[in-house]
């Protein structure tokens, strides 16, 4: 049966002002003040698919409304604030109560020395754990802190952090580390590393899903002090309680060349999470890494 199309109609066209007002309305409202054409194709995505992720095909099956027609619903639905878009023609109902976000503010230690390195001019951002510590499983009180730097900047950036008092390593690799992280003690320590890749980074912070991959990237290449199985447990987490956008994610691990091992993780952990079919095509690389990862996950499972 084929409803309707409200779009079409000119009389039930906002202005660009109104459409405005209704969207801030909605976002801090009840979804009682959706148009109802919106509230009935809300509630049947919430009976037909419940709180997992769905592709617009899923949508089309569950609207019963042209293919043109879904697309311009779930525009709607996602302008208002009550779907999420996890990728490319993937999206899910934003039930804000089930998700945990990603860290708003940085620690006071690695605030100032992102101060220090504004106030000289270099451009960098933070990543890695400082992006993702709600999502793991024991408290952190002290870990190394990851600062990327644009390339040709690194001396620049140590020698500005160094002498606001921090101990920094520059690019170390894994034996460097280990003596840098027993020479810093108690100290606040950050790992400087210069990239020229600042996709997924903006205003000095990195995007959750990049910072994913990165600290994927420095406990498994680079010798970051964090075990495997601790990086399974926040792959887990979130993956479960993020505001996950898979494409994004994938996109950060191909820029490292991670791509098919993410996937592996994405399809080994798709058993007991409700990760989209759509990001568990292509090439997958399963390592001893990935192996823990899945074993680590199990564990906390049992």
């Amino acid at each position: 049966m084929r409803h309707s199309e409200p779009f079409d109609n000119p009389s039930l066209r906002l202005s660009s002002v109104q459409a405005t007002e209704l969207r801030t309305r909605l976002r801090a409202g009840s979804v009682e003040e959706l148009p109802n054409y919106l509230r009935e194709r809300l509630e049947l995505l919430r009976k037909a698919l419940g709180n997992h992720p769905f592709t617009v095909g899923e949508a089309h099956q569950a609207f019963s409304v042209s293919r043109d027609l879904t697309y311009k619903i779930l525009q709607e639905l996602t302008e208002h604030g009550l779907l999420r878009r996890l990728g490319r023609g993937v999206y899910a109902i934003d039930d804000e109560k089930f998700a945990i976000q990603p860290a708003a503010s940085l620690s006071e230690a690695i605030r100032e020395a992102c101060a220090a390195l504004v106030s000289d001019g270099i451009r960098f951002f933070v990543t890695g754990l400082d992006m993702l510590l709600p999502f793991t499983q024991h408290l952190l009180v002290r870990y190394p802190h990851l600062v990327y730097v644009e390339r040709g900047s690194g001396e620049w950036a140590k020698h500005t952090l160094v002498t606001r008092g921090y101990k920094v390593a520059l690019d170390p690799g894994e034996e460097a580390l280990e003596l840098a992280l027993d020479l810093a003690a108690d100290e606040p320590f950050i790992i400087v590393r210069e990239t020229t890749q600042f996709y997924g980074a903006e205003a000095g912070k990195a995007e959750p899903e990049k910072a994913l991959v990165d600290l994927y990237f420095e406990v498994t290449r680079a010798g970051y002090p964090l075990s495997l199985s601790e990086m399974g447990r926040i792959f887990f987490h979130f993956l479960r309680h993020g505001h996950v956008n898979y494409s994004r994610l994938l996109h950060a691990a191909r820029r490292r060349g991670l791509e098919a091992e993410m996937r592996r993780i994405l399809k080994d952990l798709s058993a007991v999470l409700p990760i989209p079919d759509a990001f568990l095509e292509g090439a997958m690389e399963a390592n001893e890494r990935t192996t823990v990862i899945k074993e680590a996950v199990g564990g906390m499972l049992r």
